[in-house]
């Protein structure tokens, strides 16, 4: 941290005593023009007072104005380093951008280093028709912190309609986000939210719900899922899996777009499941780790804590059961 000294009190005094001058020799002077109703002389002794402050008033003034004529100079000094307005088109970081595009630059004067974008009209960058762009920054520094080079770590795309990224359909006016290489190009898809007419194995997936890219699971045993892609649905929205209506689940596939496993949800309401139903709020996953030796593609419903109802049959612990609905075990909770 550089230290910075803090101004004295008898500066801060006499900062006070400069502007209640200047305060008080405004409100005289407007009084003078306009509500003064006598024209008699004045008496010395005011005539003197008078002009005692008028001189710091002026002194006070004249530097208020200069600093903020200053601080004009310095905004668009900083406007034109940090924000710069393309004049013509220009390529950069990959991206072929439009005349009266508006950049936000990591480092003074480097176009290269942009971090956000906006564009006049859509520009079409990996099949959107985009109008911003939004790129995190890492910038490099040597031993005396001087900036040596930058490079982007991801980019995310906000743009019109919708577009096709791995076989998804999604909306183009939240966040679409890729992976990129140093040069600023798309190296991989990673996340967006979904819009209507999307579904994988059979589960028709909801508008909104958001998906990305997964390397597995990691376990804190070391061990490692299989998963490809990570869905979350809204929380006002469910899907239909194996005939249970599950109020927003996150989903797990394969990558071959497979169910491969639900880590969460609830049943949204009381539900028949082979030959028992089930309350609403009941607890729902499918093939979780803890069955998944034992009972693989298996679903494991277990009571929500609080839900009770006499005229439905729930056993007290953790319920396994295959995908027709036939209960294959009961485990302790």
């Amino acid at each position: 941290m550089i230290p910075v000294a803090l101004p004295s009190v008898e500066f801060l005094v006499i900062v006070g005593l400069l502007f209640l001058t200047t305060l008080v020799w405004f409100v005289w002077t407007v009084w003078l023009l306009f509500f003064r109703k006598s024209q008699k002389p004045w008496a010395n002794h005011w005539f003197a007072l008078y002009g005692l402050t008028t001189f710091p008033a002026l002194f006070t003034l004249y530097h208020v104005v200069t600093f903020s004529l200053e601080m004009r100079t310095l905004d668009r000094e900083r406007e034109n380093n940090f924000a710069p307005t393309l004049t013509s088109s220009e390529r950069i970081g990959q991206i072929d951008m439009p005349e009266g595009t508006k950049l936000r630059l990591a480092a003074a004067q480097k176009l290269e280093s942009f971090g956000r974008a906006t564009f006049p009209h859509p520009v079409e960058i990996a099949g959107i028709n985009a109008l911003a762009v939004d790129r995190y920054i890492t910038i490099k520094y040597d031993d005396s912190y001087n900036v040596t080079g930058f490079a982007p770590d991801n980019m995310q795309v906000v743009g019109e309609g919708t577009s096709e990224q791995q076989g998804w359909t999604c909306k183009a006016a939240t966040p679409v986000e890729f992976d990129v290489n140093e040069d600023g190009s798309v190296k991989a898809f990673k996340r967006c939210v979904l819009a209507a007419g999307n579904a994988a194995d059979g589960i028709s997936l909801p508008s909104g719900t958001e998906v990305w890219t997964s390397t597995g699971n990691v376990y804190t045993d070391g061990f490692t899922d299989t998963d490809r892609w990570v869905m979350d649905i809204p929380r006002d929205k469910t899907v239909l899996v194996d005939g249970l209506e599950i109020a927003s689940p996150r989903i797990l596939l394969d990558d071959r777009k497979q169910l491969y496993e639900v880590s969460s949800g609830s049943l949204a309401k009381d539900t028949s499941f082979g030959a028992n139903t089930y309350p609403a709020g009941t607890l729902v996953r499918f093939n979780p780790r803890q069955i998944r030796d034992s009972y693989p593609n298996a679903w494991l419903l277990t009571p929500k804590e609080g839900v009770e109802d006499d005229a439905i049959l729930l056993p007290p612990d953790g319920t396994v059961l295959d995908r027709a609905g036939k209960v294959l075990a009961t485990l302790p909770r």
